[in-house]
């Protein structure tokens, strides 16, 4: 008897985790996706976005996450077309690739800014630029060391949307301002000056013109931090 019921425990649970499993499904899946799933890095890429895109139900707000799926849908049909297109992939080897870039998307992206608008702290939040020229967001992080941020902005120009510019600096907080250095270039830094909400940035020491050419993209305007409520 206590085999049967013992038997049956195991079943239901096999069962519940096979049905959460398959309710971990996200859009962009291909039809043949359970035939791929024999193949162990489209499983384990698959498997991987399904974790992420589960915390991301779990920390979004229905709306949020609903468009999050069909952005993640029209990324990974790109993706793959692009891949398969090029002919250097298998479709399990395009789809696997396509999973891990949406999975870190999610996980160091989206993730990331709903946490930062759901935290703000002193000046550390996630702050959407208001620009008729450009569009893009800056994101400011406190560190262990006191009145130092880590600040990243990644920034398009509306005439050139596809081609996206991004700055990764650190900062130190000086009243209400900051001067933030480029990590990856030591002869720029832009000024942040703060006001409430609101953080404006003024022109870079380079010329706009050639500040654009290099990075890309402008970063100059005024950013406007976003906030929510906790989930």
């Amino acid at each position: 008897m206590k085999k049967k019921v013992m038997a049956a425990a195991v079943f239901c649970a096999i069962f519940v985790l096979t049905f959460t499993l398959g309710a971990l499904a996200f859009e962009g899946v291909p039809k043949n996706h359970r035939k791929l799933m024999k193949n162990e890095d489209y499983a384990g890429a698959y498997e991987g976005m399904a974790a992420v895109m589960a915390e991301a139900k779990e920390k979004l707000d229905a709306k949020e996450y609903k468009a999050l799926e069909q952005e993640n849908a029209r990324a990974i049909a790109e993706s793959v077309r692009e891949d398969m297109e090029s002919g250097g992939s298998t479709e399990a080897e395009a789809y696997s690739t396509a999973y891990w870039m949406r999975s870190e998307y999610v996980s160091r992206g989206v993730l990331v800014w709903d946490w930062l608008r759901k935290n703000p702290k002193g000046i550390q939040g996630y702050y959407r630029l208001k620009s008729s020229e450009a569009e893009g967001y800056m994101t400011i992080m406190e560190s262990d060391e006191k009145d130092v941020y880590s600040v990243y902005f990644l920034v398009a120009m509306k005439e050139t949307p596809d081609l996206p510019g991004e700055l990764d600096g650190m900062g130190k907080l000086e009243g209400n301002s900051m001067i933030v250095d480029d990590l990856r270039n030591d002869e720029v830094s832009v000024k942040l000056v703060f006001d409430g909400e609101a953080a404006v940035l003024t022109s870079p020491e380079k010329e706009k013109s050639a500040f654009i050419e290099e990075y890309g993209a402008s970063f100059e305007g005024k950013y406007v931090r976003e906030t929510k409520g906790g989930k």
